[in-house]
């Protein structure tokens, strides 16, 4: 099944707000229509997130669940990812894996707030490229 998303329009792209479909390991695009995914918005992937009325939506909505909390498992970010915004990951107690790429430079308070299955963070890049890690760890 295809990915759904929530979202809000920011100057240099998006934030994400909500992830809708049928896996627990969702890979998250680098653009969502004709702009880039800059940001994981507030509690994107906590469960009960926050959506407003006025949000943008994309993709079918008919069939598939919100990918949050004891869901999730896994998620794929794209290169595009700048912010990972407050509680973005809050209570994702099944999450074991994260993946991100470089350009992360800026991360919120308890992201991975009661994430107690985090094992594994991968940061995709070159190796004397900066990555963001001290701000990840922080």
């Amino acid at each position: 099944m295809e990915l759904s998303f929530v979202w809000e329009e920011r100057e240099n792209g998006v934030s994400l707000l909500g992830v809708y479909g049928d896996t627990p390991s969702p890979v998250i695009p680098e653009r969502i229509g004709d702009r880039p995914v800059v940001e994981i918005g507030r509690y994107c992937f906590a469960p009960g997130g926050r959506e407003p009325e006025n949000a943008h939506k994309t993709g079918s909505f008919d069939s598939g669940r919100r990918i949050d909390g004891s869901f999730v498992q896994s998620v794929h970010l794209p290169d595009s990812v700048k912010i990972l915004d407050n509680a973005a990951f809050y209570n994702c107690r099944e999450l074991h894996s994260l993946s991100v790429g470089t350009a992360i430079d800026a991360v919120g308070s308890d992201l991975f707030t009661n994430c107690w299955e985090l094992e594994k963070l991968v940061i995709r890049g070159k190796v004397d490229a900066g990555s963001g890690l001290k701000k990840l760890l922080a």
